[in-house]
């Protein structure tokens, strides 16, 4: 396997992650489902499986397996629950979240710096509609869990995806993409990321403000580290 998967394949990840954060839930009576992002985990689980199916390959992953054991468990667990519908719809979704993400980012190490920008273009637009319905309240502190509903169920969540970007984003994109380029240039990436840190201090999401000055401490710790050791 190379570092990423057929253009069909990429293709389909690509749209994936750019849907990711403008999901939305829709209930069926006692089944719940995300859309487009559940839809679309779906169609590329069926496109990983003949992938696979065509070309075998052998994954020795110790996270990987690991969590394959415990996506067993919980199918074990299922059959023991006393809402054994609700369970499933659980254990599918988890089951297709290991296969579509676990999986396929292990056999193509690549593929995840090259989808990464279509996630952060696609999660400013939702930051933009978050602060934008926040403003309708003056920013108010008891509206900020409001704020990003219907793409996220909360604050919490919200922040902390933009928790994990705002690192993501300090580290070097894939510049095998056109989108990948154009966030790479001077000031942009930085820009965006100035603006997700701004938009999660309005969050008020204070476990994801503590977590990324934490992260900023053992950030800068491992810096100077660095520094010391080759003084």
């Amino acid at each position: 396997y190379s570092k990423v998967p057929p253009g069909n394949l990429e293709i389909g990840y690509s749209i994936l992650f750019a849907l990711l954060p403008w999901s939305v839930d829709i209930d069926f009576g006692p089944w719940n489902l995300s859309v487009p992002s559940e839809p679309l985990i779906a169609l590329l689980g069926l496109g990983l499986a003949w992938e696979i199916a065509r070309r075998p390959s052998r994954v020795s992953s110790p996270i990987l397996i690991i969590s394959l054991l415990w996506i067993i468990w919980m199918a074990v667990a299922v059959g023991f629950s006393s809402m054994k519908i609700v369970s499933l719809k659980y254990w599918l979704v988890e089951a297709g979240h290991w296969w579509v993400f676990g999986v396929g980012m292990v056999l193509w190490p690549g593929l995840w710096q090259r989808v990464l920008p279509y996630f952060i273009l696609s999660m400013l637009g939702v930051v933009v509609y978050t602060m934008i319905h926040h403003s309708l309240y003056d920013f108010r502190a008891d509206q900020a869990m409001l704020a990003p509903i219907p793409f996220f169920p909360d604050h919490t969540l919200y922040a902390t995806v933009l928790a994990l970007l705002f690192y993501f984003m300090q580290v070097p994109l894939a510049s095998g993409t056109s989108l990948g380029h154009f966030l790479q240039r001077s000031g942009v990436i930085k820009g965006i990321a100035g603006f997700f840190l701004a938009a999660l201090i309005l969050s008020s999401s204070r476990a994801a403000l503590v977590s990324v000055g934490f992260a900023g401490v053992v950030l800068i710790a491992s810096i100077w580290q660095g520094k010391w050791r080759y003084s």
